[in-house]
């Protein structure tokens, strides 16, 4: 949740393999780029699951979804809390005048 309200408007928080990969996706397709590019990675997980569970031949346990979920949730308290309240300094900082953000330093266009 956090990353698609950090991804919204010009100033996103992006890591360096979206950056590449959706500006791949993007000079080859246009404006469909990052569509395009959310449907190959959404299809390519769904094939992972598809293959991994063939090769297995079992379905995955709710025991380890459900680890996965109270992995999820801790990393969320320990390091989601910390990052919104960061963000949410430097957003009132830069409202106030004080300091000014350069794109590069949270993730835009140098």
């Amino acid at each position: 949740m956090l990353a698609v309200w950090l991804a919204a408007g010009p100033r996103s928080v992006r890591n360096g393999a979206d950056v590449i990969l959706q500006g791949l996706f993007t000079a080859v397709a246009g404006r469909w780029g990052p569509p395009l590019f959310m449907i190959c990675l959404i299809g390519g997980g769904l094939w992972l699951v598809a293959r991994d569970t063939r090769a297995h031949g079992s379905r995955p346990q709710e025991q380890v979804f459900l680890g996965m979920l109270a992995e999820s949730l801790l990393l969320a308290l320990a390091f989601g809390s910390w990052s919104v309240a960061s963000l949410r300094r430097a957003r009132a900082v830069a409202d106030a005048g004080r300091w000014r953000p350069s794109p590069a330093s949270i993730g835009g266009p140098a």
